[in-house]
């Protein structure tokens, strides 16, 4: 299923971006990355993924703002898109999260960045299925 799945992380972070697409990599995923929401937002266009990674906090166009210009754009509109976070740490902050962020503006869910690596990559299948 992974070997044909290609993945879009974006995400200011370089040093998130290289473990975790190394990750991907190795559960045989194809993976791109953007350190920014303008990037992002060109290489989907350029080559579409299965899916994007989309870490909320970033300066200049946040993930919501990137999501957004995503759902505006009719060529970008269908991609399937899940936020990456490392707000939370309880259970009502974690939901409120994953209502307001994730669903309210159009996302699959939302991943959580300190999650043990096992379960994000589960929920990462789940998503693409």
């Amino acid at each position: 299923m992974t070997a044909s799945k290609k993945i879009l992380i974006i995400d200011d972070e370089e040093q998130f971006r290289e473990i975790f697409g190394k990750r991907l990599e190795a559960e045989g995923f194809i993976v791109e990355t953007a350190e920014n929401g303008m990037e992002g937002l060109r290489r989907a266009k350029e080559n579409p993924p299965d899916i994007i990674l989309l870490d909320v906090a970033m300066p200049g166009l946040d993930g919501i703002e990137t999501l957004e210009k995503f759902k505006a754009d009719p060529a970008a509109k269908n991609l399937k898109i899940a936020f990456l976070t490392a707000i939370g740490g309880n259970a009502i902050e974690e939901e409120r999260i994953n209502n307001h962020y994730a669903h309210e503006f159009g996302a699959m869910g939302y991943i959580k960045k300190t999650d043990d690596m096992g379960a994000v990559m589960t929920q990462i299948k789940q998503l693409l299925t």
